[in-house]
């Protein structure tokens, strides 16, 4: 997957309670939508970010895949993110992040931080391993 993988947020959650059935949410975007109006592209940048979350799962321990109810939503990363918490009525939300500071926190900005004030849930937030 592009970005930031969640592996350190997800296996926190799956140590910490071994029992709960997980959800996972990834959200993505298609690059220029407003301009590339073509189904084609959205198709093709889905299929994409789809293979990459299949290789990203293929990689799970089967211990850990067998509670996953993995989800890949286009989208806004807040939107997504909060509307899976109201469809899945979840208790908590377990987040990971890159745990950036300075310069590079300002200029891109925290989907970690900018979700904190949305929800109404618990939440954790888990720095991704380095």
């Amino acid at each position: 997957m592009t970005g930031p993988r969640p592996l350190s947020a997800l296996l926190a959650a799956a140590s910490l309670f071994p029992e709960a059935a997980i959800t996972m949410v990834h959200a993505f975007s298609v690059p220029y939508e407003r301009w590339l109006k073509s189904e084609q592209v959205s198709a093709d940048v889905e299929a994409e970010v789809r293979g990459e979350l299949d290789a990203f799962l293929a990689d799970l321990d089967p211990k850990v895949r067998d509670r996953l109810d993995a989800r890949l939503t286009e989208g806004e990363t807040s939107s997504v993110v909060v509307e899976a918490l109201a469809q899945t009525r979840s208790d908590l939300l377990v987040l990971g992040t890159h745990g950036r500071s300075g310069f590079i926190h300002a200029a891109l900005g925290s989907h970690a931080e900018a979700l904190l004030g949305l929800v109404d849930v618990d939440t954790l937030v888990v720095r991704e391993r380095k």
